[in-house]
């Protein structure tokens, strides 16, 4: 069962700690304690295509998603393997996510 807690009471612990699957996106919140392999993350999955014209934006990576409408999950780390940047809508309501297509050492990564 998914827990709800009220957004005032989690808060994200760095930077560049958004990952994707598919069309579900992941802010990392807290790693567990010493071996780091499951994480605490905030769970976006009501998702859609940031545009559909002239072509479906999913296609490049681009999506949108509700600010507001999350969950909370436990998630292996070892899932978590495409980066994500995630960053504001003109609607406060909504939050835009984009996924990085190339890595630092110069491979494509998996949408």
């Amino acid at each position: 069962m998914q827990k709800r807690t009220p957004e005032a009471q989690i808060k994200s612990t760095r930077p560049n700690n958004f990952f994707g699957i598919n069309q579900t996106f992941f802010e990392v919140i807290e790693e567990d304690g010493l071996e780091r392999q499951t994480l605490l993350c905030r769970v976006y999955d009501e998702t859609a295509p940031l545009y559909t014209e002239p072509c479906d934006s999913r296609i490049v990576g681009s999506y949108v998603g509700k600010a507001k409408e999350t969950t909370i999950r436990t998630v292996l780390k070892s899932e978590l393997k495409s980066q994500v940047i995630m960053t504001e809508h003109a609607d406060k309501n909504k939050i835009i996510f984009l996924y990085i297509l190339h890595t630092d050492h110069g491979h494509f990564s998996t949408l």
